[in-house]
């Protein structure tokens, strides 16, 4: 994989850095009301609800190039349809297909992006080696995003549970989880910060040329 971004990098290809994360509209109460002296109970569900997926892309000077909510699965249809949407979206904003190189992992539902090429001549599809997560620069953003959305969540804890009148209670949630998560996104992830997340990532490059092992969690 390293090889093959150095690769790119050294024909002056844009690198962008392509990744979902998602978040579970099942929530609960974490305290409740009880008798003195008994612990408060209460029954859950075994499963959870559905789950809003951010699909997005970022690159170093322009920031988030382009991202998507949505609410569902993700099928290898609905992210080839995506992945179409940022190469469009990457040459409105200055990249030309064949001086674009996307960063993809191994998910599922990436197994036919190659297929970019039959709509946009001369983009690259750079996959990452399998379990390397720290080598996509995209990954300490979604941790900033999922943070800010930890702390809006609990702000917003008393408007969750209590669900308006002509609404389901998963419609309510996966609104109020949409707003947050968007606001998020726009307010971390600006371009300096963007950048300082790309460059966390390059620190691994030197062990993984001599194929040493990443550290996992730093």
């Amino acid at each position: 994989f390293l090889r093959t971004l150095t690769e790119a990098i050294g024909e002056h290809k844009r690198i962008v850095w392509q990744d979902e994360t998602n978040f579970n509209v099942w929530c609960t109460r974490s305290a409740g009301w009880s008798r003195v002296g008994r612990r408060a109970v209460a029954a859950r569900c075994t499963s959870k609800g559905q789950n809003l997926h951010i699909i997005g892309a970022i690159e170093q000077t322009l920031g988030m190039v382009h991202y998507t909510i949505r609410q569902g699965s993700l099928k290898k249809t609905d992210f080839l349809e995506w992945l179409r949407s940022l190469v469009d979206e990457c040459e409105r904003k200055g990249i030309a297909p064949n001086a674009l190189a996307v960063v993809i992992d191994n998910a599922p539902a990436h197994c036919t992006a190659e297929r970019i090429i039959d709509t946009h001549p001369g983009v690259q599809v750079i996959r990452l080696g399998p379990y390397s997560p720290a080598l996509n620069g995209i990954e300490s953003c979604w941790s900033l995003v999922k943070s800010s959305v930890k702390r809006q969540l609990s702000a917003h804890q008393p408007e969750l549970f209590e669900t308006p009148p002509g609404i389901t209670q998963v419609a309510h949630r996966l609104r109020i989880m949409t707003e947050i998560a968007r606001e998020a996104v726009d307010s971390e992830l600006d371009p300096m910060v963007v950048m300082r997340c790309i460059t966390h990532c390059q620190k691994h490059w030197p062990a993984v040329m001599e194929l040493e092992d990443l550290p996992l969690g730093n």
